[in-house]
């Protein structure tokens, strides 16, 4: 492969990472936790799955949440469920991207 086809390889890994960080960040602020709304098992899900971007956003505000603080039983359950895939992915999205740099230093 040449230098040429590894640059737009990495070229397109990033923008599609770019894409995804923006679209992830954008959910977050568009759907916000409401502390007076009670949440069931769906959103239990989906609020788990963008904890760890819900709690970038408690570091810039007092009003943002990573769990509702009403829910049911469910909701907890598919919270932690949606956390360890989002924790997952992001791990595995780290460990491919080092493998790449490293494979790339490697070949070079």
């Amino acid at each position: 492969m040449t230098e040429k086809e590894n640059a737009g390889k990495t070229g397109c890994y990033t923008e599609s990472l770019y894409v995804k960080i923006i679209v992830i960040f954008a959910f977050a602020l568009l759907f916000p936790i409401n502390i007076e709304h009670e949440y069931g098992w769906f959103m239990g899900l989906m609020h788990g799955t963008f904890a760890p971007y819900y709690s970038i956003f408690t570091l810039f505000s007092d009003t943002a949440l990573c769990k509702a603080p009403l829910h049911t039983a469910a909701y907890g359950i598919w919270w932690w469920i949606g956390l360890a895939i989002s924790l997952y992915y992001i791990v595995m999205a780290l460990v491919l991207t080092i493998r790449q740099i490293y494979r790339r230093q490697k070949i070079a």
